[in-house]
């Protein structure tokens, strides 16, 4: 009977140490959870919001109810800028590939172009790009040297390129402001603003400047640009570059005019 006896207290005394390491565990576990495991989870979902918005930014996609692309037609149909001739649906006025205004709502594509300017322009091209040119209203960025924007023969090949194509310039200056810029290409009433309008020339500081800024354009046909560092970064990742200005320089003829002009 006594050593019975015994037994059931040691096994008692087993139950009670086993018991009392279950609740051990379990307080540390739980203090773990509170203080370590449930902070990090609270920002999980702000972390994946933040994901979806650059998403949305960076990948094009066709607009919808609450799409990117509708927000920005509402705003563009709120405002009417001056360039958009379009009276239609806001969701048809952008190019869901570069979020630009297609160039068939701007006011630019009314302008008709007689035999004399349809002719210099095919030899533009030609010269420039020797073979398949882009498509009338394809997205087309030329860079050019700032010393070079007041040069007449630029100004009008400039006016050539955007009265068939979505154009941007991006004009490459150290110091001068975008205000100057524009007063100057403005001069002689050839690229004016109903051709090119203000926010599509854009102020550049370097070569690695207009590479990133082509490569925040989503849907590029063409980019043409006087400086090789441009043409070999942008060639890497697939954009379609043309290389101008490699000819001798002539004195009062800028890099693209000479291309006119040969």
């Amino acid at each position: 009977m006594a050593a019975d006896h015994l037994d059931t207290r040691e096994k008692s005394k087993e139950l009670e140490t086993l018991y009392a390491t279950v609740l051990v565990f379990g307080a540390l576990t739980a203090l773990i959870f509170t203080f370590f495991i449930r902070p990090m989870f609270r920002h999980i979902p702000a972390t994946t919001a933040s994901n979806a918005d650059t998403t949305n930014t960076t990948t094009p996609r066709a607009p919808t109810n609450n799409s990117f692309g509708t927000i920005v037609s509402q705003k563009l149909m709120a405002c009417r800028p001056s360039h958009v001739s379009s009276q239609g649906d806001p969701s048809s006025l952008l190019n869901t590939e570069s979020w630009m205004i297609s160039w068939q709502h701007c006011r630019v594509s009314q302008v008709t172009s007689d035999e004399v300017t349809r002719k210099e322009r095919a030899r533009l091209l030609s010269r420039l790009l020797h073979d398949h040119p882009p498509l009338k209203g394809s997205t087309v960025i030329l860079g050019v040297p700032s010393n070079d924007i007041e040069c007449l023969l630029l100004k009008r090949a400039v006016y050539l390129l955007a009265t068939y194509y979505n154009l941007v310039l991006l004009v490459a200056t150290e110091h001068e402001d975008r205000t100057t810029l524009l007063l100057r290409l403005r001069g002689e009433n050839i690229v004016t603003a109903d051709v090119l309008p203000d926010h599509r020339v854009v102020r550049t500081g370097s070569p690695s400047g207009r590479v990133a800024f082509c490569r925040q354009v989503q849907r590029v046909d063409w980019v043409s640009d006087f400086e090789k560092e441009v043409q070999d970064q942008l060639v890497r990742f697939g954009y379609r570059v043309v290389l101008y200005g490699t000819e001798p320089a002539v004195e009062g003829v800028s890099k693209l005019g000479q291309v006119l002009r040969s």
